[in-house]
């Protein structure tokens, strides 16, 4: 599959909905492991896009497809997860204590998502695992931790949708959220590109831009934090007015 089309896009949904469709029933079905399963699933179709596009030295295709993908899991996640809540809180991991934490959050105001002190250590923490982890295995790696990640925030996605009413629940998907989504997905093709290039004994140097992503990739980083500090407050009493 070569630059991101629209019947590209629609196969690429396909694929997800399936993932989700397989890993949350196993979940309902009792299969031991499902936490491990679900995102291993969803990065599948992920992994082959981005070694097929970087091993054609389509960097910027590769790009735009783990954008993609993000996407797909953002939009499509929280609709499976609403319609299969039980299965779901067997599926993700950290979903339960997550959507607890975030829910606690929305309504109290008490929680780190707020609190540049609390959160900025976790998304340091995060960063540092999610590179070594994808220049080790090529992206592999760091899109099942880019899945399993998306899937809490899913997770708490359709949560709040079951719990509050008069807001659109995309709502609680926010703005500097999917910044770093779109950071991470951005760093994963820059790091697995070296040991894809060696894998598939790829003629030539590696074409020009690279620091220009990784520069892309720390910016949006920057502006998830900046943001989440600036608005964070204010978002989670706008959406506490719409709990239940």
């Amino acid at each position: 599959m070569s630059r991101l089309s629209g019947a590209g896009a629609v196969a690429l949904g396909g694929a997800v909905a399936a993932g989700y469709a397989a890993g949350l029933g196993l979940a309902a079905a009792g299969a031991p492991g499902a936490m491990l399963l679900l995102p291993l699933l969803l990065a599948g179709p992920a992994v082959w896009l981005l070694w097929t596009r970087l091993a054609a030295g389509d960097r910027p295709g590769a790009v735009s497809w783990m954008l993609a993908w993000a996407a797909a899991l953002a939009v499509i996640g929280p609709v499976a997860m609403g319609l299969a809540p039980e299965a779901a809180a067997e599926a993700v991991f950290r979903g339960v204590e997550y959507r607890d934490e975030m829910l606690h959050w929305v309504a109290t105001g008490e929680g780190a998502e707020g609190d540049l002190r609390r959160f900025l250590p976790v998304h340091l923490t995060r960063v540092a695992l999610f590179v070594p982890l994808s220049l080790l295995s090529g992206g592999a790696l760091g899109l099942v931790m880019g899945a399993a990640m998306m899937n809490f925030m899913d997770f708490f996605v359709a949560s709040f949708a079951a719990a509050s009413s008069g807001v659109p629940a995309a709502l609680a998907w926010f703005p500097w959220a999917l910044l770093r989504v779109a950071a991470f997905a951005v760093l994963g093709v820059v790091t697995a590109e070296p040991l894809v290039r060696r894998l598939t004994r790829a003629e030539g140097p590696p074409a020009p831009g690279r620091r220009r992503l990784v520069g892309i990739a720390l910016a949006l980083l920057v502006a998830d934090v900046a943001l989440k500090a600036a608005l964070a407050p204010f978002w989670g009493r706008f959406l506490a007015g719409f709990l239940d």
